[in-house]
């Protein structure tokens, strides 16, 4: 078998190397993600093709292919029920090797009778011993409000001394707030609701009795039903802060979803978002997918994401290691090329408060309260937006994830067909711009693609067209009615 797959893999490197005058590599995987050839090119990317083909394969029918975002040229192509070639030209584009489809079927017939070859070595099942109790495996949650709460020390501004000036309940809370207890052991340690806590403890808050250790506290008000909301904000973060801070709230109090941005001399402005998924409190790391993700972390922050990782901007996430690996290996699924500790990073409050100039160029996170650091000055996520909420309406998770990787695999190939069509002009007006897309290629190119398809052309073919693809009165006017 090793013999018969060297050889397909071998007259493709030689047929495609002719074709389009650079080194092309193989890899050849069967239908369950195993290797079963490899170049030595593809040694740093093994861990990602075993997870794109066990997610994908079933989703591709045979001949179609699919190109993962990354700054690597490499694409997937189905070439049989039962095997998946990987082409890679890292001193080529990645336009040329779309023109293996053309002779793909040359060595579909070869590869079948190759990958036939395989013997599949059955699975013993392993019987547990009678006697002995099955483990319960705890499922790995993790709860934002009990990191919040336990972090949360409430400090009374002045001893209390005179009881009688407090109800029975607001004396067993305040006494409680000696500023050696979290939030969390005083709902614990008292027998009271968690709600009746919460009020005590924001009615004396709001007459500036007590406060929060390292914490300062903001009153939040929708901008749809003016309801108020509590947010915390970390003092760590708010003596580095440079520009503004970023953070979606969903209250309780509403029904409505909203960003609130903070300067650094705490002036909030609110920006009503539609919400694409119920919030949540808890991540169940098990069982991570786009919209439990969007769930926990708000849609605003996973746009963020989703864009840094997109434009390849480094993410700096502040806390909790475990978990942001685990999230990190699920967006391997649509970003197969990001790496944790070069792509994603995370760090301790020490280290951000120490080296924070060593950061503050990247997209910074503070995980345990959500908030994002110095962020995107502007509303970038059209596209996001759009994309995800076509998307959760996909029932299968798998396919949400192919169909996500699909119209970033379309943006980058019209990006290509675009750069082509205006090389010669000096300037084009957007809607000039999209009447010709259509005209020239019968594709239909929507306007908020358009900031995105020039980032696109700028990182992954080294082309500023940001100045070239102008915006005329009646384009901004459209631009202005596409967000409503």
């Amino acid at each position: 078998m090793d013999e018969c797959i060297h050889k397909v893999a071998k007259s493709i490197m030689d047929t495609m190397g002719k074709i389009t005058g650079v080194r092309v590599y193989v890899s050849i995987a069967d239908h369950k993600g195993d290797i079963i050839y490899s170049d030595s090119a593809f040694d740093n990317y093994k861990d990602f093709i075993k997870t794109f083909v066990q997610v994908n394969f079933k989703y591709l029918q045979k001949g179609d292919h699919s190109i993962p975002l990354s700054s690597e040229n490499i694409i997937f192509f189905k070439s049989s029920d039962n095997s998946m070639i990987i082409l890679y030209n890292p001193k080529g584009k990645i336009g040329q090797l779309l023109t293996f489809k053309g002779i793909m079927d040359n060595y579909t017939n070869s590869l079948e009778e190759c990958t036939l070859q395989i013997e599949s070595v059955p699975i013993k099942e392993i019987e547990q011993p009678l006697g002995i109790p099955l483990i319960e495996i705890k499922v790995p949650i993790f709860s934002l409000k009990e990191k919040l709460y336990k972090n949360l020390i409430p400090v009374l501004e002045k001893k209390v001394k005179e009881q009688k000036k407090f109800s029975l309940t607001e004396g067993i809370v305040l006494n409680k707030c000696d500023g050696n207890q979290n939030l969390f052991n005083i709902i614990k340690s008292v027998e009271l609701k968690e709600d009746e806590v919460l009020n005590i403890l924001d009615t004396f808050s709001e007459k500036n009795q007590l406060c929060f250790k390292e914490f300062e506290i903001l009153k939040v008000n929708c901008p749809l039903c003016k309801n108020h909301t509590t947010l915390f904000l970390p003092e760590f973060i708010l003596d580095k802060v440079e520009n503004k801070l970023r953070v979606q709230l969903d209250p309780e109090d509403c029904d409505h979803t909203f960003v609130a941005l903070i300067d650094k001399k705490l002036r909030i402005k609110t920006k009503a978002i539609e919400s694409l998924s119920n919030s949540s409190d808890e991540l169940d790391t098990s069982k991570l997918s786009i919209k439990n993700l969007i769930s926990f972390l708000g849609e605003d922050l996973f746009f963020n994401i989703f864009h840094a990782i997109f434009i390849q901007l480094k993410i700096v996430f502040i806390g909790e290691e475990p978990v942001i690996r685990d999230i990190t290996q699920f967006f391997k699924k649509i970003f197969p090329q990001i790496k944790y500790e070069e792509d994603i990073i995370c760090i301790n409050q020490t280290e951000f408060k120490k080296n924070f100039k060593k950061y503050k160029k990247n997209l910074i996170i503070d995980f345990n309260s959500h908030i994002i650091v110095n962020p995107f000055q502007e509303d970038l996520f059209d596209f996001e937006s759009k994309l995800l909420k076509n998307v959760l309406k996909i029932e299968d998770e798998n396919l949400q994830i192919l169909t996500t990787n699909s119209e970033f695999e379309h943006l980058i190939l019209l990006t290509e067909k675009i750069l082509k069509d205006i090389e010669f002009f000096q300037t084009i007006s957007e809607d000039v711009l999209i009447k010709n897309v259509e005209t020239l290629h019968g594709i239909k190119l929507n306007r908020y693609e358009i900031p995105l398809i020039k980032q696109i052309s700028n990182i992954y073919y080294g082309t500023d067209i940001s100045k070239k693809i102008t915006s005329t009165i009646s384009s901004q006017v459209s631009s202005w009615f596409d967000k409503w």
